[in-house]
């Protein structure tokens, strides 16, 4: 996003996570084909994993930041804490938190439900995560252009209603295919409400700002992940499938609530 002027940020952020695609067949076939490499089960995936991620850090290497003006230079910034005063700066950071925290909550619960709990097959929670991760990703092809049609709000409601049915569908039953839908549905609703906040978060800030802002939105999403990512395994096999899931609603509400306080402070769209 800071590598394209700010027409472009839509595009660009929407671009970027097509690199998702590929993840979707190369993670779980990693996954898969590491299980066995060492004597105990599943070393090798994360080896395997260890050599992706330094591909991606040599990636990084190659970028190439946007020319700023001197006259966006010149502004001065603002402390953190005006700037979180703003009902556009929570709406952002809430939509990328509580969209990665209530996909990494259910999505790291569906294969210890699914194959351990419920004794589906490795191959049949390898295609429920695959499918996942393929809805996470897929709508980025059309989401930018859907930024530059529609409200920002709008796609952000469209996010939270994926979220609902999601968790609606999931709690009907536990057959492959009730899993399937409610993981194709968690992925489209993570696409909306993750690439709405990023998209989102830039108008909270000017441009001398921008790294405190990004660290912060980046420590509380990031943050919130690793907590619904770490807590999903307790609490599946304390409470089981049906309470984890009836759980991530009261996330939704929040995000609710902070679209609805935006709107009532704000005439940005």
């Amino acid at each position: 996003m800071e590598s394209v002027a700010p027409k472009k940020i839509a595009s660009a952020a929407s671009f970027t996570l097509l690199g998702g695609l590929i993840s979707a067949l190369l993670g779980p076939e990693l996954a898969h084909f590491g299980k066995d490499l060492f004597v105990s089960e599943f070393v090798g995936s994360f080896c395997l994993l260890a050599v992706v991620i330094l591909l991606g850090g040599f990636c990084l290497s190659f970028y190439q930041p946007m020319q700023v003006q001197d006259e966006e230079l010149a502004q001065e910034g603002r402390p953190l804490l005006t700037i979180m005063n703003s009902s556009v700066f929570w709406v952002a950071v809430l939509a990328s938190a509580i969209g990665y925290a209530v996909m990494s909550f259910i999505m790291t619960a569906t294969p210890v439900s699914m194959h351990v709990m419920m004794g589906h097959t490795l191959e049949e929670t390898k295609w429920v995560i695959q499918s996942h991760i393929f809805a996470m990703f897929l709508p980025s092809f059309f989401s930018g252009w859907l930024l530059s049609v529609f409200s920002i709000r709008k796609l952000m409601f469209v996010g939270l209603f994926f979220y609902a049915i999601c968790i609606v569908v999931a709690l009907m039953g536990q057959a492959v295919m009730h899993y399937w839908l409610g993981l194709v549905l968690l992925g489209l609703g993570w696409n909306f409400l993750f690439i709405s906040g990023t998209v989102l978060l830039p108008q909270s800030y000017h441009i001398k700002e921008r790294f405190k802002v990004q660290g912060f939105n980046d420590f509380f999403v990031f943050g919130f992940q690793s907590v619904a990512a770490l807590s999903s395994g307790l609490i599946i096999y304390n409470l089981g499938w049906n309470i984890l899931l009836s759980l991530a609603l009261p996330l939704l509400l929040i995000q609710l609530i902070a679209i609805y306080c935006w709107k009532r402070t704000s005439n940005e769209v």
